[in-house]
């Protein structure tokens, strides 16, 4: 398999525990740094955009054509070119703080709870449906006795 390490000298010599140990037939592979941010999900038009620094996830969203109305914006989250994901954390006076580095992919998922709804309520029409069905079956046979 692949695994993500540590490779900033100083973050080794501060932290030696991450320092990985390589065995023999391992390889190493350290590809460029890309010059771009992945936005994927429930949006207008997925894709990869232009990296620009200082730039806030919503503004990435944006590029891509913003959210879908069946988005679910309070979930949104980013997944780093190391692999580690984090939620993007939002209040209604300010946006997010999460760093976006280039080669990051940010992850809109689409809101579920509209789709459990409807499940829900066309179990309900079933159930009311078969209870209606079965009274006038019984009310049938007691008329006819």
């Amino acid at each position: 398999g692949r695994v993500v390490v540590e490779a900033d000298p100083a973050v080794l010599a501060a932290r030696p525990n991450l320092d990985t140990i390589l065995e023999g037939g391992d390889a190493i592979y350290m590809p460029k740094q890309p010059n771009f941010v992945i936005v994927l999900g429930d949006i207008s038009n997925p894709g990869a955009v232009q990296y620009r620094p200082g730039r806030k996830v919503e503004e990435y969203v944006g590029d891509a054509g913003g959210t879908q109305f069946s988005a679910d914006k309070g979930r949104i989250y980013v997944v780093y070119p190391n692999g580690l994901a984090q939620p993007v954390k939002r209040s209604v006076w300010r946006s997010s703080n999460v760093t976006v580095p280039p080669g990051t992919t940010v992850i809109v998922p689409k809101n579920l709870d509209p789709l459990f709804k409807l499940q829900l309520a066309q179990n309900i029409i079933g159930i009311i449906g078969s209870l209606v069905s079965s009274v006038a079956t019984v009310a049938i046979l007691a008329n006819n006795d």
